[in-house]
């Protein structure tokens, strides 16, 4: 995004829903906007996971004209469907949880295994990795996808040292893990 700003200092974060989450992530100023923004194309490490989701998104737009394709649209990219469905109470009923991805890193393990792809613990773990996080990255690091992804990263790890891996240690080091880079997380459901 390019676009030009003018900066002042945060004073009264008493207009924000989350005031004291700003004063926590040190959010000291405020910007007013003061040109249009111009959307550029920028070359990164995982863009070719943007423009995949671009290409799904245009072919859900030709595919399903209806109001099933804005629902997908809603789900899968965020679109301004998503925001009314939120405005609504309903963001529960169409949200990507942390069970589809639980559900489909063990769909996918079980079929490379069967296969023979992943014959050892050692490969299945970093195939486990790299899936879950092209996962949480297709869809957005929303927050419940992270924290599955932690869990599920966590879970598999013991197998590279031969342990047997532990739930409830699992969720402990997820929530360790989550809030040491943002400690208000264990108040968002």
């Amino acid at each position: 995004l390019r676009f030009s700003a003018e900066f002042s200092k945060l004073f009264n974060t008493a207009a924000y829903n989350t005031a004291d989450r700003y004063r926590s992530d040190g959010i000291t100023l405020s910007a007013t906007l003061k040109s249009d923004i111009a959307v550029t194309k920028g070359d990164y490490p995982l863009s070719f996971i943007d423009d995949y989701r671009n290409y799904l998104t245009d072919r859900i737009k030709t595919e399903f004209s209806d109001d099933s394709g804005a629902l997908m649209l809603g789900i899968f990219a965020g679109d301004e469907l998503y925001y009314d469905i939120k405005a609504a109470g309903l963001a529960h009923l169409t949200a990507l949880s942390g069970m589809h991805l639980t559900l489909i890193i063990t769909i996918l393990m079980a079929l490379l295994s069967i296969t023979g792809i992943a014959g050892t613990y050692r490969i299945r773990f970093i195939l486990t990795v790299v899936l879950t996080l092209c996962f949480t990255a297709f869809f957005g690091f929303t927050a419940s996808v992270v924290r599955s992804g932690i869990m599920i990263i966590t879970a598999n790890i013991g197998a590279v040292f031969y342990r047997k891996s532990d739930c409830v240690t699992s969720v402990g080091l997820a929530v360790l893990l989550i809030t040491l880079f943002d400690p208000l997380s264990c108040t968002d459901a």
